[in-house]
């Protein structure tokens, strides 16, 4: 696996933002097709939350966007494997367990937690990524501050998850 850049994250971000709906609605097909079990846990999260609609639509974009660039850091083969549901569910434990004693840390302390994290993760650049795209929100969405922790640790499981690929 190719750790990406931050300059490879800007164009595929930018070509992902240009995508027409169709294209969009194509990517999201192959994401269920190649990564059904990620996708369950995704719907499993947007079900089983108090996310609210935008907070639902953001996190399916940007779990659509995060298997993208995955894909894209993998060697062109062997074909990528499906990562089992539990890979997701055991690394969404593992994140939660990095924040145990912080459940009266104000949301400020929680995204500098985050921040300390990144230069260790495998792909920095897209844990950067997640993260400002859900901190620093600037497309209009209705993102609660209460449920951006919730909405980074999602997704930082399902990159962790997908890095089994």
């Amino acid at each position: 696996m190719k750790t990406l850049t931050r300059n490879d994250i800007q164009k595929l971000s930018a070509q992902f933002n240009l995508l027409p709906a169709a294209d969009l609605e194509n990517l999201g097909k192959q994401f269920i097709k190649k990564q059904p079990q990620a996708y369950r846990y995704i719907l499993d999260k947007n079900d089983s939350s108090k996310l609210n609609q935008d907070e639902k639509e953001l996190l399916l974009y940007l779990s659509i966007l995060i298997f993208s660039m995955v894909v894209h850091s993998l060697p062109r083969t062997p074909q990528p494997k499906e990562v089992p549901l539990a890979n997701f569910e055991e690394s969404e434990i593992l994140n939660q367990m990095l924040f145990t004693g912080m459940e009266s840390a104000s949301h400020t302390e929680i995204h500098a937690k985050y921040v300390s994290m990144i230069p260790d993760h495998v792909q920095p650049e897209i844990f950067r990524f997640l993260l400002e795209a859900i901190w620093q929100d600037s497309s209009g969405a209705d993102i609660q501050a209460s449920h951006r922790h919730l909405l980074v640790r999602y997704l930082l499981s399902l990159l962790d998850g997908l890095i089994e690929m």
